[in-house]
This record gives C-alpha cells, sequence and structure tokens, in this order.
C-alpha cells in the first residue's frame, strides 16, 4: 500500500465496531481524515481506493461493502494488486495544461480529478486520484473479483476516457473472468457521453450489456459537440443494446445540446420501454419524433423550456393510450398546447412545472390558460397533480385552485409556489367541494402574514373531503377554539398535519393562555383521534412552526389523560 494512503485506512480498531455496526459505510467515514483532501463528500468518492482492499476488514465486512457500492470503481480496484497512488498538482498549475507523464499513463488504468476551494477562492487545491494494476492476480483474488462483479447491480461510468484506459482495463479483466462482467446488471449510468468515440462505446457496452440491463442514463453536457460523431456513438450504443439488452425498461437522456431525435432509433426498438425522461431542453420536433417512436411508454417527462411560445408547434397528434405518469416543464403557453394537440386518456400523474425560460412570472391570464388546460386534458384520469410555479403579485389562491375543481378524481394535490399569494381559509372548502376522494393536500412556499389561517383551513378541508389523511400548510396562527368553525366534524381519520414555519418563527399570540391552548387542544383531539403528535418535522426535513409543536403536545397530554381516565 502507498504509505501516503495509509493513514487514510480505518484505524486498527475499525473492524471490531464495523462488524457491529448495521451501516458499515457510515463507519468507514468516520475514520477518513476529511481535512487534507477538502470536504467529506468528495472523500466518499475514494471509498474505492481506500477500505475496499484494507487488510483489516474481515471477509464478512467484505460482504458489506461489496453490497452497498455497486460502482464500476469498485469493481476494478476490488483486487488487492490494484493500489491507489496520489499524485498532487501545484495550485499555480492549469488543469487545462497539466498532464502525466507518458510512464506515468502507461501504469495508470484510471483518473479521477477532484477540486476543493478553500476560504481564498483563488486556492484551488487539485489533485488526481489513479490506479494502477501490478503484478497478475491469483486464482483466489480473481474468485474474489468474481464473487463482486455477480453482486453489481448498478454502473456509474463518470470520467473522461481521453486516454482510453476505461476500455482497455475492463477488456482485461473480462479476459480473467469471462463474458459477461457484470451478469446481473440492472442500470448504467454514462456520465460525459459526448466525449466518448464510436469504437469506445462499442468496446465498451459490449463487455457490460446483459439481458437483464433495465436502466440507461446518457448524460451528455457538451456546449459545442461534434454532432455527427456523437450521433455515431449513439447508434452504436443502440446497435448494442437492443441486441444484448432488449428488456430495458427506463431510458433518460440528460444534459445540454441535445439533438434527441438521434434517440429515436434505439426508442423505438425497446418494446420493454416504459419510462422515458428527457431533461435537456429539446424542441418540440425533435419531441415528437421522438415520441412517436415510443407511444407505448407508461412514464414520460419532458423538459420544453428551449422552445419560444411563438414558434410554430408540430402538427403530430399522438395518443398515448399506456401513459399513467407525465412530467413537464415549459412557459405555460407551450404546456397548454402539448396537452391540447395529444390524447392522455390514461394519465392518473401529472407533474406540470410551469415557468418562463428567463425564470420570470407567467403572465396571469396565460397562467389561467395553462391551468384550464391542465383540467380539460385529464378531467376524467388524473388521480395525483404536482405544480409548481411563479405567479404575478395580483394572482390570489383561489384563482389557482379554481380550474382544478373539474379534476373530480384527485386524491393527492401539491402545489409549490414561491410564497403563498392572498387567500381565505373558506377557499380551500369551496374548491374541495370538488374532490370527495382527496387524500393528500400539500401547500409550500414562504409563507406571510397574509396567510395564517391554517387551523381553520384544515377545518375547512377535512370537512368536505372525508377521505382526507395529509395536510400540508405553510403557517397558522392559535386562536381561542370558539372562533373556529368545525362543521360538527367528529371522529375524521385525517392523520398528518404540518405547518413548515421558519426556524425563526414567533408565536403571533403571545398572550395565548395555557387554558385556551388546552381547549384548543381538547378541540382537536376529538375531531382528530387519528393525528399523529409526536412528528417534528414536515416529510421533506421542514422544522414544524414553534405553535403547532405546543398544540401537538398539548393534544399529546389530552390523549394521555383519557388514554389514562
Amino acid at each position: 500500500m502507498d504509505s501516503s494512503l495509509r493513514s487514510h485506512y480505518p484505524t486498527q480498531e475499525a473492524p471490531h465496531r464495523a462488524l457491529q455496526c448495521s451501516d458499515i459505510l457510515h463507519e468507514i467515514f468516520q475514520h477518513l481524515y476529511s481535512l487534507r483532501f477538502g470536504e467529506a463528500k468528495h472523500l466518499q468518492y475514494t471509498l474505492a481506493q481506500t477500505a475496499r482492499v484494507s487488510k483489516l476488514f474481515s471477509q464478512h465486512a467484505l460482504d458489506f461493502l461489496w453490497k452497498e457500492i455497486p460502482s464500476e470503481r469498485t469493481a476494478l480496484n476490488i483486487l488487492p494488486s490494484f493500489k491507489a497512488i496520489c499524485e498532487p498538482i501545484r495550485s499555480d498549475q492549469l488543469m487545462e495544461t497539466w498532464w502525466p507523464s507518458v510512464a506515468m499513463l502507461e501504469q495508470w488504468t484510471y483518473v479521477r480529478i477532484f477540486h476543493s476551494r478553500s476560504v481564498d477562492i483563488s486556492c484551488v487545491l487539485k489533485f488526481v486520484l489513479s490506479q494502477s494494476i501490478g503484478r497478475e492476480p491469483t486464482l483466489d483474488e480473481l474468485d474474489r473479483l468474481r464473487q463482486y462483479t455477480v453482486r453489481v447491480r448498478k454502473v456509474f461510468l463518470r470520467e473522461k476516457d481521453q486516454r482510453n484506459t476505461r476500455s482497455q482495463t475492463i477488456r482485461h479483466i473480462l479476459g480473467l473472468l469471462g463474458e459477461p462482467l457484470f451478469p446481473n446488471l440492472v442500470s448504467l449510468v454514462w456520465e460525459n457521453f459526448e466525449a466518448t468515440c464510436e469504437s469506445t462505446v462499442v468496446e465498451i457496452l459490449s463487455c457490460i450489456a446483459t439481458a437483464t440491463l433495465r436502466h440507461l442514463r446518457l448524460n451528455h453536457f457538451s456546449s459545442s459537440p461534434q454532432q455527427d460523431e456523437f450521433e455515431r456513438a449513439l447508434l452504436a450504443a443502440s446497435s448494442i443494446l437492443i441486441s444484448k439488452s432488449p428488456d430495458i425498461r427506463h431510458v433518460e437522456l440528460r444534459g445540454t445540446s441535445w439533438n434527441v431525435s438521434y434517440a429515436a432509433p434505439l426508442i423505438s426498438s425497446l418494446k420493454a420501454l416504459d419510462v422515458l425522461s428527457l431533461y435537456p431542453p429539446v424542441h418540440p420536433q425533435q419531441a415528437i419524433a421522438l415520441l412517436e417512436a415510443g407511444h407505448d411508454m407508461t412514464s414520460l417527462s419532458l423538459n420544453l423550456l428551449s422552445y419560444h411560445p411563438t414558434e410554430a408547434w408540430p402538427s403530430s397528434r399522438i395518443c398515448f393510450r399506456n401513459l399513467h405518469r407525465l412530467c413537464v416543464t415549459g412557459d405555460p403557453l407551450v404546456v397548454s398546447r402539448i396537452l391540447g394537440t395529444s390524447e392522455w386518456p390514461a394519465v392518473r400523474i401529472l407533474k406540470a412545472i410551469i415557468i418562463k425560460a428567463n425564470k420570470s412570472s407567467p403572465p396571469q391570464h396565460k397562467m389561467l390558460q395553462c391551468l384550464e388546460s391542465i383540467a380539460r386534458a385529464f378531467s376524467n384520469s388524473l388521480w395525483q397533480v404536482s405544480l409548481a410555479t411563479r405567479f404575478t403579485s395580483d394572482m390570489t389562491l383561489k384563482q389557482i385552485l379554481w380550474p382544478l375543481r373539474d379534476l373530480h378524481l384527485l386524491r393527492v394535490i401539491d402545489i409549490n409556489l414561491p410564497k403563498v399569494p392572498p387567500c381565505s381559509s373558506n377557499d380551500f372548502r369551496e374548491t374541495g367541494f370538488a374532490w370527495p376522494k382527496l387524500e393528500e393536500f400539500h401547500l409550500t412556499g414562504i409563507w406571510t402574514p397574509d396567510f395564517d389561517q391554517g387551523l381553520q383551513a384544515v377545518l375547512e378541508l377535512a370537512s368536505v373531503c372525508p377521505q382526507l389523511c395529509i395536510v400540508n400548510l405553510p403557517a397558522m396562527r392559535l386562536v381561542p377554539a370558539s372562533e373556529l368553525n368545525t362543521y360538527n366534524l367528529s371522529s375524521h381519520g385525517l392523520e398528518h398535519v404540518y405547518f413548515h414555519g421558519s426556524l425563526r418563527d414567533k408565536p403571533y399570540n403571545d398572550d395565548f393562555g395555557p387554558d385556551e391552548m388546552w381547549q384548543l387542544a381538547i378541540l382537536f383531539e376529538s375531531i382528530f383521534p387519528k393525528l399523529q403528535l409526536g412528528e417534528s418535522c414536515t416529510p421533506k426535513g421542514k422544522s414544524l412552526q414553534q405553535d403547532w409543536k405546543r398544540l401537538l403536545e398539548d393534544m399529546s397530554s389530552v390523549r394521555r389523560r383519557e388514554c389514562n381516565s
């Protein structure tokens, strides 16, 4: 082992604690020295260069490691004959002008570069972690590696392979182990796909692709890609995946500068495809070509922010008969067009991020038109809607909720706004009448004194939604029980209520005495006997408002007293 890295291995006491720890990775991280190489999150990537080949760990501990680190770098370095080398780069050297010597390159199989900024942003610590192959592995070591490779479920190809070292290493190991390298591989994530040439794609995929592969993600972030070469690489990948991994069910295309129509041959040939995610901004004409190729999918994600609303819309009309989940991001006019020009008879889940390309608030009339188009397109099918948008200062919450009344089958409503607009608690009851099957209602955003009627809003929703289980609102204020309209509610099945106030929030009413709090707790306990009282944060980790925590504590006391009586 290289002496420069010996200090980063777990200490002699580590195996004993590791074998008693349910999270072996967490235990290892406790023994990594983080000050020298920057932030801890960067050191997590170096785990494969440390604990994996340490003699300190027993076979039992290595079994945990094999299960918890399903990555390419682990498989390439599980052999003790693979050792880690640290090559520091002076802070005055530019990464673009520095490259190791030919003699060093002949030994390297793999290069990773990390950047860690100190307090002085002009000072950047750079270093390279690389791997070198020593002697040929023994039969025991090969058997150990083979035990690992059959456990691998997910592989990441992340670094740019400028010297074609990765494919050479993979072919070298494949020659030792036999094909396929990862016989039970389920997911393949290929970063920097644009930097890969056609021949490298063929070599690597021929070794890695298996019949068990179900998920493929290609990331393409080049700002000025050589599109012809990229298209050839993508077509080469398509031909191999179609023949060796015909049962891929989920394809993700991420990044920038995509012409997603290049992927049409792959999409059209994957007969088992269920989920297609297009995270790069795409032009509708390219998207239509791809969507027509995969019209039988069950889940679709589209980013249409790069399409200007004034451009002509493609004339193609597609019926997505099997689509159950749709995620769409774009200008409100663009979202309205794609919803209105295609058919979505089976969509159950919709996530819409409605925003202009420059992140500004859409005009009010376009925003309302988009909400109305959502209601028209999914009135007979939608169960769950998630909306994230900006709005002009003159919009009210009622204007946002009102068009959604046509979605009578809704079970989950999730609305994420930068700031909650003006509203009244009665708005929730008026719109809630349209959702008799509603189970969850989430309204998140920065709260202001314009919205502090949370307790009454919960009662308004519960009074018209008998199946309501979860309510998530921005804020509330303590009010005497006598001021609340309970609509004669009793023993409602509501289980979770969250008011995600700021950590710095202060009670609205410092004079709200213990007797008033106790009466309010008795009232809410009688109305919502199934309410969970021990929660301190929302499902997304936000702290609950202090006044709500106080009320929950008193409700807990009421419940204990009733149980003891």
